[in-house]
């Protein structure tokens, strides 16, 4: 006969093993958090506020050169420090995390001689090396990092430093050595900064990336009623390209600053912001994205400059210091009111 402290134990794992199970809402939060640098104090602020959100996803990055590298080599043992705090916030805030793999180490840079400075950035030496990273850190808590991102927009000279071929060659081993070990991992490709990247992409994919991924990735900012042609026209890309499986918009906002907002008809501050992704969320998923990430905080003029429109793209205003003090914007209130009308629909009894 069952113990009633047996019994309860095993309801807690059947709910937490349904709840794990349930699908994501499809609105989610791209964070801008990074393992190794942001403190603790901010990440768990940024984790908080995310599942105030209803994101089903939180984006964040887990920097390898700070967990795998000493300038003189290999580190002797990881520093899972930084990666040890967005284990323990995921898990304590039930929200899955999608890890965008970063940071080349420096005893596998291809760029360590000539800008010593600036090895994170550039093409691995070794790409088996650097799979072999990101698979370690996914055995790390396999139940955290369930779904990962090879890299931040490659396509970018100021992200990665080197040739489509050298991410191919770094996307394809990462693929292999993680889907070895954890083969339900979901792998997305680096999002496209813009469809002006497609050249980069389809030479990526000629030398090798061509099914080296599991979920198509692109970044997206611009006119609300140019939004889905250019998702429909990403899909089609992809198809093209040899992949029929599903496509996110990983990056996606629009500013609050009055002087920042490019489209005439959303203009007139975080109203104005509020509005254009009360429209823009769901159009963006009626032409066929399956998850949409949302920019959670300002950006810092010590991040971007004066006058970016990252500065202010964020749902949420953040001090730059501690503690970190945070205020929702309208927008924030929309994306909650949208992911809570998504919840709801999904529990709904469906109708035969």
């Amino acid at each position: 006969m069952f113990r009633p402290a047996l019994l309860l134990l095993i309801g807690i794992a059947s709910i937490w093993h349904a709840a794990s199970a349930r699908a994501a809402s499809p609105y989610s939060a791209h964070s801008t958090v990074h393992s190794c640098c942001t403190p603790f104090p901010q990440k768990e602020r940024m984790f908080a506020e995310a599942k105030a959100m209803g994101a089903g996803y939180i984006r964040l990055d887990v920097s390898l050169d700070d967990i795998f590298d000493v300038w003189t080599g290999a580190a002797q043992q990881p520093r899972w420090d930084g990666v040890d705090e967005v284990v323990q916030l995921a898990r304590r805030y039930r929200l899955r995390v999608l890890a965008v793999m970063n940071g080349t180490p420096a005893h596998i840079s291809s760029c360590r001689e000539r800008w010593p400075d600036g090895h994170g950035r550039c093409a691995p030496t070794d790409p088996q090396r650097f799979g072999r990273y990101v698979a370690a850190v996914v055995a790390h808590a396999p139940d955290v990092f369930r779904t990962i991102e090879v890299w931040n927009e490659p396509d970018g000279s100021w992200a990665f430093d080197g040739t489509p071929e050298d991410y191919a060659a770094m996307l394809r081993a990462t693929y292999v050595s993680v889907k070895q070990r954890f083969p339900a991992v979901t792998v997305l490709i680096g999002g496209l900064m813009s469809a002006r990247s497609r050249g980069w992409y389809a030479r990526a994919f000629a030398a090798g990336a061509r099914g080296s991924f599991d979920v198509a990735n692109i970044h997206l900012r611009g006119r609300e009623a140019a939004l889905p042609r250019i998702v429909r026209d990403s899909r089609r890309f992809f198809r093209e390209h040899g992949h029929g499986g599903p496509l996110w918009v990983t990056e996606f906002g629009y500013p609050s600053a009055v002087v920042a907002q490019a489209d005439e008809r959303y203009r007139g501050g975080e109203r104005a912001q509020a509005r254009y992704l009360r429209d823009a969320l769901p159009a963006l998923l009626r032409a066929g994205a399956s998850q949409v990430f949302v920019t959670l905080r300002d950006g810092w003029e010590s991040e971007y400059g004066p006058g970016s429109p990252f500065t202010s793209e964020g749902v949420l205003e953040m001090d730059d210091h501690e503690p970190w003090a945070t205020r929702r914007k309208p927008a924030f209130k929309v994306v909650r009111r949208l992911a809570t009308a998504w919840a709801r629909r999904q529990c709904a009894p469906s109708r035969v």
